[in-house]
Formats: C-alpha cells, sequence, structure tokens
C-alpha cells in the first residue's frame, strides 16, 4: 500500500511540474541570438568568437591534424621522420602517404571546423544590417563576416569539392543539412562577397589589430582569382593591395615580437599565455624528435620532444632554392645529435619557448610575396 501512494505522489508532482512554462523557458546561464545582437559590444563579441576556429583548423596542440598535416605534409615539399617508439600517430602518416580512411580525423577537423566558421559568420550577417549600430562600426563586421565566410567556403571547395552552401542560421534542424551545390555556384557566391567586403573593410591602418583589412579581402579574391585561372582579373585585383611593405630581414618576418608587421595581410593569433590556452606548437611538431629539446637554442631543456619529426623539408625542396636564395638559411636548419646527421627542419618557429611545448607563432595566411637571389629585398 505504502508504495502505490509513493508512485502516485511521485507522478502528481510530474504532473504538476510539466506546464507550459517550464517546457519553453530559456536557461538562465544562455542569451539566446535573438536577445544577444543589440550593440557595438555584443557584434564585438561575436566577431571576436568568429576568428576562434582558426586556431582549430590551423592546429592547436603536438601533431595536431591542423591545415599543415592537410596540406603541406601531403604535397612534395615536406616528409616525416618514422617515430618507431610511439605509433600514436600513425594516423598522420597515413595522411602523407595517402592511404587515410575516414577514421582518422584529418578530415573532419577542416570540415567541421570551416562550417563553425560559416556558422558564426552567417549569425553576425543575419542580424547587422537591422542593428541600430553606428555605420562605420556596421560595415566593418559585415565585412569582416563576409570575409571569414568566403575564407572557409575557399578552403572547403578546395579540399571537398562541391558541397553544403549556407548563406543563413539554420531555424531548424532539417536547415542544418542540404544537398550538395556544384563549385561553381560556390565560387560565384565566394567572389561576389568578397568584392561587397572590399567596400567595406577599413584599410590596414585603420583596423584593430590581428582583424582582415580590405587587403586581405583583395588578396584572398586575387588567390581564387589565380585558382580558377583568371589571369587578368588576379592581376588587377592583387595590383590594387596596398599598405603594406617588405621587412629588410626575410627571417624577422617570423619573429613573435614582430606579429603583426607590414608584410603580413593576415595571419591566425596564437598567445602562449600558458594560463590562456591559445598556444601554438608549430616548432615542437617540426622539430626532430628529442629526448631534450634544449639541444636546440632558445628551447628549455628537460622536455622529451616525441611528438616532432613532422613536416621535415623533403630533399627536393631543398634543392629547389637556388644559389644565394636568403631564404634558405632563414628557413631550414640542420640538426646533427644522438640519431641524426644533419637532419633538417623547419627554422621559421625556432624563435624560442619559455614553457615547453607552448610557442607564440603565429600562423601566416597572406602576406606580400618576395624573391631572393643575391638580394635581401624584391
Amino acid at each position: 500500500m505504502k508504495t502505490n501512494i509513493y508512485i502516485f505522489l511521485i507522478m502528481g508532482l510530474l504532473f504538476v511540474s510539466c506546464d507550459d512554462e517550464f517546457l519553453t523557458n530559456l536557461p538562465e546561464t544562455v542569451v539566446s541570438a535573438d536577445d544577444f545582437f543589440k550593440t557595438e559590444e555584443d557584434f564585438d563579441q561575436a566577431t571576436i568568437g568568429m576568428y576562434a576556429p582558426l586556431r582549430n583548423l590551423y592546429g592547436i596542440g603536438l601533431a595536431d591534424y591542423g591545415a599543415w598535416i592537410t596540406g603541406e605534409m601531403r604535397s612534395d615539399n615536406t616528409i616525416f621522420y618514422y617515430n618507431s617508439s610511439n605509433r600514436g600517430f600513425a594516423g598522420l602518416e597515413y595522411i602523407d602517404q595517402f592511404i587515410a580512411d575516414a577514421n582518422g580525423a584529418h578530415a573532419s577537423t577542416k570540415y567541421d571546423n570551416n562550417y563553425i566558421l560559416v556558422g558564426r559568420a552567417n549569425q553576425i550577417l543575419s542580424r547587422v544590417d537591422n542593428a541600430e549600430i553606428n555605420e562605420d562600426a556596421r560595415s566593418n563586421f559585415k565585412g569582416q563576416a563576409l570575409f571569414m565566410r568566403c575564407f572557409a567556403y575557399f578552403d572547403l571547395v578546395q579540399y571537398f569539392g562541391a558541397g553544403l552552401l549556407k548563406l543563413d542560421p539554420p531555424a531548424s534542424y532539417n536547415d542544418t543539412s542540404g544537398p550538395r551545390v556544384d563549385t561553381e555556384v560556390i565560387y560565384n557566391q565566394i567572389i561576389s562577397d568578397l568584392e561587397l567586403a572590399i567596400t567595406l573593410l577599413p584599410n590596414a591602418g585603420n583596423q584593430d589589430a590581428g582583424r582582415v583589412t580590405k587587403g586581405a579581402a583583395q588578396t584572398l579574391l586575387g588567390n581564387i582569382y589565380l585558382v580558377r585561372e583568371e589571369w587578368d582579373l588576379a592581376e588587377a585585383t592583387l595590383l590594387d593591395v596596398s599598405g603594406y611593405s617588405l621587412l629588410s630581414d626575410y627571417e624577422a618576418i617570423f619573429n613573435p615580437a614582430n606579429k603583426g608587421n607590414s608584410e603580413l595581410i593576415f595571419e591566425v593569433q596564437y598567445w602562449d599565455d600558458a594560463s590562456a590556452g591559445l598556444s601554438s606548437n608549430f616548432a615542437y611538431n617540426f622539430l626532430p624528435i628529442l629526448s631534450d629539446v634544449g639541444v636546440i637554442d632558445g628551447f628549455p631543456s628537460g622536455y622529451s620532444n616525441g611528438a616532432g619529426g613532422w613536416n621535415i623539408p623533403s630533399p627536393e625542396l631543398i634543392a629547389s632554392y637556388e644559389s644565394g636564395d636568403l631564404r634558405l638559411n632563414a628557413s631550414i636548419e640542420f640538426y646533427t645529435g644522438g640519431q641524426y646527421v644533419d637532419v633538417p627542419y623547419i627554422k621559421k618557429y625556432t624563435q624560442g619557448s619559455s614553457l615547453a611545448p607552448n610557442t607564440n607563432n603565429n600562423w601566416y595566411c597572406l602576406s606580400i610575396c618576395r624573391s631572393f637571389v643575391n638580394d635581401s629585398r624584391s
């Protein structure tokens, strides 16, 4: 009898609690999108958040699945050093060897983070036109969101071809999927959006550090024309880029002390503060596998770099440097010690580290270009 009464009381509580108000109340710890996008500060926070997936896309962690794995490691430029003591990295080797399968995270890392970028850009774009904010701020936020959506779709179309094209935030679960769209349609959308972004974004001198500019949108558009072999349009677009200049020392471009220098048009931001969780690890990935990384100048002793040995310059890449090309010594170093004899590694990111394996190097996506043969500038 007591058991029956107990069940009745519990069922009664459930029926009393499950009223309409209980089912429709939003969590008090979460601000809905409709309530959030009101002020310039709201849009600024959303814009900062829009950039965050770039770090995942280009690589966070040791031996990660960043863009250098799916890009450089699959090219003829670099190879990997076989790590006999740690076969947990075999999935990364498969990418280099073109035998990767669906179990690897290389495809999902690129695919997912690009669509996260698209989704966050779409949230901003869907609301910024009707927001009661300053017009200059509106143009800037809109231009940055358009660029980021184009940047993501350009990456997606190069790696996956035809795909999902979404220009609005999903209103339902069904809106998160759809048919694959032809690459030409995606390219047309990218080009149209970048042309608009160019009219909205400020020049580098008038933009906050780390954010995309008019020059970035122009450079990305020019790059797209190059990929499409539309040479005249590429030349006209890229010649219109201004506000950037060469440094006198090529090696100085990559020094973290020179972040945001005059050669850089767009870079992914990293920070080596131990508590922030925003550091890069490129240098440790690209150094040889070492029992003590302190044998490399500027790196702390006592850290075993078991995740290294990736993105090693290939003999063909090294041989491609012409005599007198000043980029060689600034880009590639050779290490001899232990089991290594003149093993090459990428030098650009070895400016040091105060707390292993954190580094403060940004990843450079767009910059003005130069050639080096018997001269320090061109």
